[in-house]
């Protein structure tokens, strides 16, 4: 693989490092739940206060859960980053192998073990400190959420999602700067309600498929859709224009465009084809468009109205 972006060496899962404390936490979100061993108090509370109420809990939670563990790691392991060396706090380095695949990004070097029960383990060494929930923590979570939907027949998938009046989930994708904010933000002052703005989870469901809220947001941080799994009945490629209209998307151009807003699994050669059926299958059961739009335009009534004559 290339040199690492963040690690002074390769990247290797370390062994026989400790856990930072005896706590745990579990969260439940789609896939879950999720128990979260080897952390201290301080990481413990800032998770807590990163997911909210709503996903964190302290036990009780129903099901077996995905085992997620916290180790210490020196600091020394990675290289300093400096603001104007241009990195992305989303980056990472990823190494892929039968049954394992390696991450490493700011400040965290994670290990997921794929073979059935999903685990993981991410080592950082970060505790009480402003970048553990939501840059290393939350960036270690979305890797294996992406990995536990792959599993599960679905696909994390970037992209806007909302619901309409009659709780009816649309996904809105395209590729950065296509307007995925912006369509949410739109149709949010339309009636709409925003899942997400950043990423959303789509799983089967019957002869559909569903989508539910996670925790991971955009510039639309706070989200006031209601918990639970709801019906997809579309997915838009959008398209910035003068006038709003939809024209239907051939299966090809939605599936690559699926595809190419995968995140993580759509590099992995090893697992790639596990998601193309998936996405073939998504494709196959709900409708596919080509949304283009106005920054100014009632797309609602333009999505409702289709949604009318199907």
């Amino acid at each position: 693989m290339p040199e690492p972006i963040y690690l002074r060496g390769p990247v290797e899962a370390p062994s026989g490092l400790p856990p930072w404390g005896s706590e745990e936490l579990r969260v439940d979100f789609i896939g879950g739940p999720y128990r979260i061993s080897g952390l201290d108090e301080a990481q413990r509370g800032r998770l807590i206060r990163h997911f909210g109420e709503r996903g964190a809990l302290g036990g009780g939670v129903l099901g077996t859960p995905v085992e997620l563990k916290v180790r210490r790691i020196d600091a020394g392991h990675f290289k300093p980053i400096h603001a104007y060396d241009g990195w992305e706090y989303n980056a990472f380095d990823l190494a892929y192998f039968p049954g394992r695949v390696l991450t490493a990004g700011l400040s965290l070097l994670a290990e997921l073990r794929l073979q059935p029960p999903l685990s993981a383990t991410l080592w950082t060494p970060l505790s009480d400190h402003d970048w553990f929930p939501g840059i290393v923590f939350e960036n270690f979570f979305r890797l294996v959420v992406a990995y536990r939907l792959l599993g599960l027949g679905g696909a994390l998938l970037h992209s806007s999602g909302t619901l309409d009046a009659n709780g009816r989930a649309r996904l809105f994708l395209g590729p950065s700067g296509a307007g995925k904010s912006t369509i949410a933000g739109l149709l949010q002052g339309q009636g709409h309600r925003v899942l997400s703005d950043d990423l959303n989870a789509v799983l089967p469901a019957g002869d559909g498929f569903c989508v539910q809220r996670i925790p991971f947001a955009g510039s639309l941080a706070i989200s006031d859709a209601p918990e639970g799994r709801h019906r997809l009945i579309g997915c838009y490629r959008l398209r910035k224009a003068l006038e709003n209209r939809l024209e239907p998307a051939p299966s090809a151009q939605a599936l690559a465009l699926l595809l190419s807003c995968s995140p993580f699994v759509n590099q992995d050669q090893r697992r790639v084809d596990a998601l193309v059926t998936n996405l073939r299958r998504l494709v196959s059961r709900v409708s596919q468009s080509a949304l283009y739009f106005v920054l100014d335009g009632p797309v609602a009534s333009l999505l409702a109205a289709e949604a009318n004559h199907t």
